[in-house]
């Protein structure tokens, strides 16, 4: 698969699509894929600047007549529809059609919308990266499921290219470490917490009853706060 990729690429750094048949099984391939829907000259031009930085994802172009058939969830064109490898919907993105633009992007929505605790994340939050975390510590239970499922629904209205959405129990060894930093045990789970590294570590705790309309607002709030990237 790989070398049938990089032949791909070699030849064109995008395939088109040009059958609502073959739009609609790729749609159903639950493989990475990027695909541009409409635009001018100059949108595929910067479209296919970037298919050369990735590896495993696949880059089409197509109609909007066709793709409209198909990804009914597009409003307006030159759009690129990104379908995850990952079990989650597809992402769409109508913004400025620039390489860095897109690559931004793809970075921020080929993952998960929340992400769990990982070596990667902890650097990339606990070290001066300019990167900040909404990180939710919770115990293998009903209650700590249920919060983590409130939290994917705001993470999908509030991530972004430097917000990051995180999840971690307590039993795990990062998940112990980070707990202990905290100074946190399991008779304050759920905890929940947005982190900014500055020169020191900034904290905003949560605080009060774990439902979605409150912690919208304390995400709302600081957002206002803490000026950062908007979403894309």
């Amino acid at each position: 698969m790989k070398f049938i990729e990089q032949l791909y690429k070699n030849l064109s750094p995008s395939v088109e699509i040009k059958s609502e048949e073959e739009l609609r099984k790729r749609a159903e391939v639950k493989a990475a894929a990027v695909i541009l829907v409409g635009g001018s000259k100059e949108d595929l031009e910067e479209f296919e600047k970037v298919p050369k930085k990735y590896e495993g994802v696949w880059f089409f172009r197509t109609s909007t007549e066709l793709a409209q058939k198909v990804f009914p969830e597009i409003k307006k064109t030159p759009s690129i529809v990104l379908i995850k490898e990952i079990n989650e919907d597809r992402s769409v993105y109508s913004g400025e059609m620039k390489e860095k633009a897109i690559e931004n992007f793809i970075n921020t929505y080929n993952k998960p919308t929340v992400s769990s605790l990982s070596q990667e994340v902890i650097n990339q939050l606990f070290k001066d990266t300019g990167k900040k975390g909404v990180i939710l510590l919770r115990e293998e239970n009903q209650e700590g499921k249920r919060v983590e499922e409130v939290l994917k629904i705001l993470a999908s209205k509030y991530r972004s290219e430097d917000l990051l959405f995180v999840v971690t129990d307590i039993e795990s060894e990062l998940g112990k470490r980070v707990a202990k930093m905290m100074g946190l045990s399991k008779e304050s789970l759920p905890h929940m917490e947005i982190v900014e590294r500055k020169k020191k570590l900034e904290r905003n705790k949560f605080e009060g009853e774990f439902t979605q309309e409150a912690i919208d607002k304390f995400i709302t709030t600081w957002r206002s706060a803490h000026p950062y990237k908007t979403d894309l």
